[in-house]
């Protein structure tokens, strides 16, 4: 696999970069002096945050639950209980990170 390389202007370069790092492509700051800053629809995005923080309070609760359930933290192969954890761990930073990006556009 042969690497390719590109020209790309800063916003572009933030953009990949971001999108490729983390699993939430919009969690990339968009700027005043950016020109992507003119296409975001601000209450669209709220609105789409809102339904991923949802989606991710749901994975929270449902990780918590697994974890306080002493049938499976008692039969399960620790290697198990122990993926589920750090499962309950990235959860909760992910929706820690959406609840952050949706506090910055509400007060965009």
């Amino acid at each position: 696999m042969s690497k390719v390389s590109r020209a790309m202007d800063g916003n572009e370069a933030a953009a990949y970069a971001s999108y490729a790092f983390t699993e939430v492509a919009a969690i990339y700051p968009i700027t005043p002096s950016s020109p992507m800053a003119e296409l975001v629809d601000l209450k669209e995005e709220q609105a789409r945050m809102e339904k991923e923080i949802a989606k991710l309070e749901k994975e929270v609760q449902r990780s918590e639950k697994k974890l306080g359930n002493e049938k499976f933290i008692n039969n399960a192969p620790e290697a198990v209980v122990a993926e589920e954890r750090a499962k309950a761990v990235e959860w909760k930073q992910k929706l820690e990170a959406a609840q952050a990006r949706l506090a910055s556009l509400q007060n965009a």
